[in-house]
């Protein structure tokens, strides 16, 4: 028990020291580039003993609000291995386009995910989803394996309205084909409220650094995510 007690207390400790430096230390310098907004869907359609069953979409305003540049659907299961451990596959279809471009590019990925997780005594959460993406993109074939490793600390709120609770994380994405870094998605800050019993309600703020040929970018997003359980 104290063995555990203690790997706790270090998980902590490295997450704030990992928060601490992503969220004050941008990945390189950089300019700003887009404002954005992200709308996010989640159905929760089968949950049972040790299984679950979800199916996620999104949607993307790009361009300062003003034109769709991206769009997913994604079917998800879910296995709780432990308490402290989740494993769980999507399955992902989505096009999408910049800013210059009239037609949308279409990718296909199979994702895997590895996701420990820890609740403390005081009702912080830490959540670390580990994903490796198989992708078959459009024109580009499918050799574009990347890595995404995000940690999110979630601490509960009381007697504020419908505010469960705020979050921030952070989350890399390395990339197998150019062995470099190359994203930095960051949310210094968001909320988790309940709407209703079937329904929450997520917001939150973003910055998105992207690394081009010449430097880093950066998106700045405003991003929502409404949850229905079935």
């Amino acid at each position: 028990m104290d063995k555990l007690k203690s790997i706790k207390k270090t998980v902590v400790f490295c997450t704030y020291i990992i928060f601490g430096i992503c969220l004050v230390v941008p990945p390189g310098a950089s300019a700003e580039d887009d404002l954005q907004y992200w709308s996010q869907y989640l159905f929760k359609v089968y949950s049972k003993e040790k299984v679950s069953v979800s199916f996620y979409s999104e949607g993307r305003l790009t361009d300062d609000f003003g034109r769709l540049g991206y769009y997913q659907f994604t079917p998800q299961v879910r296995y709780a291995v432990h308490k402290n451990l989740d494993l769980q596959l999507n399955c992902t279809y989505l096009e999408t386009r910049n800013n210059t471009q009239k037609n949308f590019t279409y990718h296909v990925r199979l994702e895997p995910e590895i996701n420990p997780h820890f609740t403390f005594g005081n009702g912080l959460e830490v959540y670390f989803r580990n994903r490796v993406e198989f992708r078959s993109i459009e024109d580009k074939g499918s050799d574009n394996t990347r890595y995404r490793g995000r940690v999110r600390m979630t601490v509960p709120v009381k007697n504020i309205w419908r505010v469960r609770s705020m979050f921030a994380d952070t989350e890399l994405f390395y990339d197998f084909t150019d062995n470099d870094h190359l994203e930095q998605r960051t949310i210094p800050f968001g909320l988790n409220l309940k709407l209703c019993d079937a329904a929450d309600l997520q917001l939150f703020y973003m910055v998105q650094h992207r690394k081009s040929a010449q430097d880093w970018s950066a998106n700045q997003i405003l991003g929502s995510m409404v949850t229905f359980k079935f």
